[in-house]
């Protein structure tokens, strides 16, 4: 039986688009599984499956919880980042910023499914117009009587707030 961890290596470039053949033989799916989700790669590993002959995939009911997982827990997620993104930059840009994104989401998009890249806080650069754009908000914040939103400054080279459930 092959180690679930070598497995999981193996599984991981497969499913990051790498085209060595793969040999994956008789393997503790569970374990897999429960690697995958600690090393937060639950979607790529399905992706590498996806890709393997169909008698040495896990067993049906097995993978059809999975799939059901990743289009819940990331593909549904990725959905609502790109929302609250979308919303973040058209408020920044209705009110005269520019916004780029950086390193997670921008990222993903060099993945095969960027939808499958799991998604975090949303990291943001906004040309030096930092504390103009904070006190902007903040205050368009308290105009619309919107309770609990809160810009934290105790970091020293950038700000922390939440938009739509996301860390920014």
């Amino acid at each position: 039986m092959v180690k679930a961890e070598e497995a999981l290596l193996k599984l991981t470039g497969f499913g990051l688009g790498h085209y060595d053949i793969l040999e994956i033989g008789d393997v503790d799916w569970p374990a897999i599984k429960a690697l995958a989700d600690k090393q937060g790669l639950t979607a790529i590993i399905l992706d590498g499956i996806e890709r393997l002959p169909e008698d040495e995939r896990p067993p049906q009911l097995a993978l059809l919880n999975w799939i059901g997982e990743v289009v819940q827990n990331y593909e549904a997620k990725y959905k609502q980042y790109e929302k609250a993104i979308g919303s973040l930059a058209e408020w920044y840009n209705a009110h005269g910023y520019k916004m780029m994104v950086l390193k997670g989401y921008a990222c993903s998009h060099d993945w095969p499914k960027p939808e499958h890249r799991p998604c975090g806080d949303i990291d943001i650069w906004l040309f030096g117009q930092r504390k103009e754009a904070d006190a902007a908000l903040t205050q368009w914040f308290k105009n619309s009587k919107v309770q609990g939103f809160k810009i934290d400054n105790s970091h020293h080279h950038h700000t922390v707030f939440y938009w739509h459930d996301f860390m920014v």
